[in-house]
């Protein structure tokens, strides 16, 4: 997971942001702007105490869209937690990926996410390809500096043998598991290569968080 901090547009107070092929449902020849920007936005308050922002066409029944969830165009859920006033905002997703990208299909949903929250808000940026990136690296097979450089200066075999099992998800020679002594030993470099990752844009989650004028402070690197 990732962590971005940014400015809020209206509040001006500051946020953090924690960073863990079908044919659409809409015709190709749909004005896909005009649907966006016409789309009605959502808040679902759920028993357990979360949130789930959705948009829809605007010609789509509020009833007919919480029926079917086929017709949102993206969704993104929060939860808070009463006793720290955090908000934590996760699981951004584009429904109807013909519409286009986090940005314009989910970002007005984190706007009003945002408006709606108090205190503290993370936001939880997930990637999804960092492990399959880092196992191309390891196999020559994909460019990374972090991973060059560790190489380049030597680094102790069971530092990069930890990456590798990270990666990869099979266990270092000696252990049956890939497990949190891995994790720790690989903290480091594993922190380095998701940084680089996430800066090179790899994380649609955090591209989004970006948009909205987020910065990038932190890994959780057991995320």
């Amino acid at each position: 997971m990732v962590v971005y901090g940014f400015v809020h547009r209206s509040a001006l107070s500051p946020r953090i942001y924690q960073a863990i092929t079908k044919r659409s449902f809409f015709a190709s020849s749909r004005d896909h702007t005009s649907l966006l920007s016409s789309a009605t936005k959502h808040r679902i308050d759920h028993p357990d105490g979360s949130k789930e922002y959705i948009n829809f066409a605007s010609n789509t029944s509020l009833e007919m869209a919480l029926k079917v969830n086929k017709l949102h165009l993206g969704r993104v859920r929060v939860r808070t937690d009463p006793e720290t006033n955090t908000t934590v905002i996760f699981d951004a997703k584009v429904i109807q990926k013909a519409l286009g990208g986090m940005e314009s299909v989910c970002g007005p949903l984190i706007d009003m996410a945002l408006n709606d929250a108090n205190g503290t808000v993370e936001g939880l940026a997930s990637m999804p390809e960092l492990c399959r990136w880092v196992s191309k690296g390891v196999d020559g097979k994909e460019s990374i500096n972090a991973l060059q450089k560790l190489i380049d200066e030597g680094g102790d075999q069971k530092y990069f043998e930890a990456i590798k099992a990270i990666a990869t998800g099979i266990p270092r020679p000696g252990h049956s598991v890939v497990g949190i002594g891995t994790y720790k030993d690989g903290r480091d470099g594993w922190i380095n290569l998701a940084m680089e990752h996430i800066n090179m844009g790899h994380s649609d989650q955090g591209e989004l968080y970006k948009s909205r004028n987020a910065k990038l402070v932190g890994i959780d690197y057991l995320a």
